[in-house]
């Protein structure tokens, strides 16, 4: 009879089944296909290694045996590898875990000596936030001795009390009542605020560990009257004001923003003079301001729109985000697509150029847009939506639709989420470089039937003529 070529029933069936060379115990089928005649690869490396079965089994001796496998292992790391990946039930390893090593299995935190539970069995550590703070510690972060914040239940300590608070909710459980005890009982002082509103006196909500209560109850006007009441508010919002302003180069609003890409201080204000006017000239003004008909406003806010968009400076109001997924795009897409098809912002034939914006222009009834990539031999385009676009979905899709009957209903158009980008650059690339893919497939199959169609007709046409 050959074992190695029974099934697992077959196997299952034998009376005598094959037993370990060194420990002796009869083999499950898993164990003899896997290790041959040894319970697992632990027993046969140690056997390889002494190439003596009394002598292995003296060492088995003090390994520590799972009923669950079937076999002896010599230490947690051991068993944890040889029983994790779904060899075994997490329920019972978690169990074994418990009565067998838990207790030798001290936390690596330097002075904790808590046990490690079964779920940080890979962390070795009795938490997640020593897990953490050991990592820390070992890249130079912070020093023990900064950790100054203890647990009153365990004797735990933490850099901050935030950590402390998220240590509660992990570890002990607490709930938001249980929260705000432990923070009136060991963490407010008395020069804090004790819970009450600054204003009405109130009772407040607790905000953080760090941050204590809230100043103000839930009644905003608690808030403003407060502050209403103080004479320094209208110079400290002047200060705020200041420092937004003298980071301007962040917004385009700003005169840093244009002074920074090299436009002079009158091309600057003649720019931010058109921003501020360009929002005053919305339909229901124009009519309201001119006397004009709807028709009319909407005429002429199509020509105030194209004037304003075909300034070299609005072209230059992009995200940087944005041509970073473009640029590598097109070095997925150029060995099949032609440099004079693909339009963005800072591409200029397969070259980086920042001093004019070179996206696609297109006029609809209503007005004129810029498309932010496109391919004209494709009719394929993509709009790279920042997050301040998830509050004007309903205005993107009138612009789709103004777009695509520009196009007569001939141009395919991907909207972008730059979340999705940021989370995963590599696969987005991808993702689009296979859709237009896609997309010259399908014109290469139309291409290719109207050559078909013209030359049946150019062949039938023959015909007649020979016929007539």
């Amino acid at each position: 009879m050959n074992i190695k070529k029974m099934d697992r029933k077959a196997y299952n069936e034998l009376i005598e089944k094959p037993k370990c060379i060194v420990t002796g115990l009869s083999l499950t089928w898993d164990q003899y296909k896997a290790f041959g005649r040894y319970s697992s690869s632990w027993v046969r490396n140690l056997y390889s290694k002494l190439k003596d079965v009394e002598k292995a089994r003296a060492v088995i001796k003090d390994w520590v045996f799972c009923p669950a496998t079937n076999s002896h292992y010599p230490d947690v790391e051991g068993w944890s590898r040889s029983t994790g990946g779904g060899r075994v039930p997490s329920d019972v390893r978690a169990e074994f875990y418990k009565q067998t090593f838990q207790a030798t299995q001290i936390c690596t935190f330097p002075g904790c000596q808590n046990t490690v539970p079964f779920e940080n069995l890979n962390l070795h550590t009795c938490c997640v936030q020593h897990y953490n703070q050991g990592n820390r510690i070992r890249r130079g972060d912070y020093p023990l001795e900064d950790l100054k914040y203890k647990c009153a239940l365990d004797e735990m300590k933490f850099l901050r009390t935030e950590d402390v608070a998220a240590h509660l909710r992990s570890t002990h459980d607490f709930s938001d009542e249980q929260m705000e005890k432990y923070f009136r009982t060991y963490i407010l002082k008395p020069e804090d605020n004790q819970g009450f509103c600054k204003w009405c006196h109130e009772p407040t909500a607790l905000n953080n560990f760090s941050q204590g209560y809230f100043d103000f109850c839930h009644n905003t006007s608690c808030n403003v009257s407060w502050h209403n009441a103080h004479t320094d508010r209208l110079e400290k919002c002047s200060k705020a004001m200041k420092r937004i302003g003298a980071r301007g180069d962040a917004f385009h609003r700003q005169p840093g923003y244009w002074l920074k890409r090299g436009f002079s201080q009158a091309e600057t204000e003649e720019i931010l003079e058109q921003l501020t006017n360009d929002h005053r000239n919305d339909v229901s003004t124009l009519m309201k301001r001119h006397g004009l008909s709807k028709v009319e406003a909407e005429a002429k806010r199509k020509e105030i729109t194209r004037k304003w968009i075909t300034k070299v400076h609005h072209g230059l109001i992009y995200t940087p985000e944005s041509q970073k997924f473009f640029w590598a795009l097109w070095r997925e897409i150029k060995p099949y697509i032609s440099v004079d098809d693909v339009v963005f912002a800072t591409f200029n034939r397969g070259k980086v150029d920042q001093k004019f914006n070179r996206e696609q222009l297109v006029e609809t009834q209503r007005s004129f847009f810029k498309l932010d990539f496109y391919i004209a031999s494709l009719a394929f385009v993509i709009e790279f939506d920042e997050p301040g676009h998830s509050g004007r979905r309903e205005k993107d899709l009138r612009r789709d639709n103004e777009i695509r009957a520009a196009f007569q209903n001939r141009v395919t158009i991907h909207r972008l989420l730059a979340k999705l980008w940021r989370k995963n650059p590599e696969g987005t690339v991808n993702q689009y470089a296979f859709l237009i893919r896609q997309a010259l497939a399908r014109a290469n199959r139309r291409s290719s039937q109207s050559e078909t169609d013209f030359k049946r007709e150019l062949q039938a046409n023959q015909l007649r003529i020979r016929e007539s």
